[in-house]
């Protein structure tokens, strides 16, 4: 064999050795994310698929621009509005009745106009109420009606409301306030000052109709951590269903099998020694279970999906 050929064959392997090294750091890499383009809605068959689809961001745009317009009230943002203010709690689309549809999938008959449905707070009035609005037609409501009553047979009390997040935001507030009246007990229980503990609800909110006092449930809110998983035994029954938030107030507080009429009581108790304290270490979030933080490496990366 010359030399002509063994440099040939040395140019050959080389080259065979390259690629593969090429190819095995492309498949190494981290796989890009997919190009993800919001669906659209299809008009398809003449229209028909659309008689039930959701509304668009600009329908809903649309639907509370006119009723900011339209109804005479100051509407508050849902975001900002407290228990004494006016809303709109949520918008949706109003699925025509099953007639009407029927008649224009199967009979050929005219379209439905296309609604929504708006649910409003109203809370700043002489008789706070629920009430709920057809508005319409899509994309350019130029009508409302008031379904309240054919939907419940009368006025829906402002008491049967869901609870906002914005009024979760003002109870846990209400909360903290009350829990700086407990600062050694919250030291010995919980090694906390009450400003790191988190809030759960619970239900029902009462034993009768009109009620609206909900026990909440405390534990440690560690970042990036389940924080239900660490309860800190504590209990406060919140009475919250008047239209100012000054007038809420803190009726019961259960710990370790009592209930004491406030906070400062329980403080007191602690203070006389005739509360038994069962102590609930912070947890650290390193350790904490339910973290949601991966405890080893991520693998190699799986397939590379494609979406077309």
């Amino acid at each position: 064999m010359n030399v002509k050929t063994v440099l040939i064959l040395l140019v050959l392997a080389l080259a065979t050795i390259f690629a593969l090294v090429c190819v095995l750091l492309t498949r190494a890499r981290t796989p890009s994310a997919c190009q993800h383009q919001p669906l659209e809605q299809e008009d398809t068959d003449d229209g028909q698929s659309l008689v039930f689809a959701d509304l668009t961001p600009e329908e809903m745009a649309q639907v509370v621009r006119y009723l900011r317009g339209n109804l005479g009230v100051q509407l508050v943002d849902a975001s900002r509005a407290k228990p004494s203010d006016n809303c709109i709690a949520s918008v949706d689309v109003q699925v025509p009745a099953k007639a009407e549809v029927l008649r224009f999938l199967d009979g050929g008959g005219a379209r439905p106009p296309r609604e929504a449905l708006a649910v409003l707070y109203f809370g700043n009035q002489p008789d706070p109420n629920v009430t709920e609005y057809v508005v319409g037609p899509l994309p350019t409501p130029v009508y409302h009606r008031d379904v309240t009553v054919q939907k419940y047979g009368g006025k829906v009390p402002y008491h049967r409301r869901p609870v906002t997040g914005k009024e979760y935001v003002d109870i846990y507030a209400f909360i903290q306030r009350e829990l700086r009246k407990a600062p050694r007990f919250l030291a010995a229980c919980c090694e906390s000052d009450g400003t790191d503990l988190a809030i759960l609800t619970t239900a029902p909110r009462g034993f009768k109709s009109g009620d609206c006092a909900t026990w909440f449930v405390l534990f440690h809110n560690v970042a990036g951590t389940g924080y239900y998983l660490s309860p800190v035994g504590l209990e406060v029954l919140v009475e919250h269903g008047d239209l100012h938030v000054s007038r809420w107030q803190l009726r019961q507080v259960f710990y370790n099998g009592r209930y004491f009429v406030s906070v400062g009581d329980l403080e007191s108790a602690f203070m006389a020694d005739v509360l038994e304290v069962v102590r609930m270490e912070k947890p650290q979030a390193e350790v904490v279970l339910g973290s949601m933080r991966p405890r080893h490496r991520p693998g190699s990366p799986g397939p590379l999906q494609y979406e077309p």
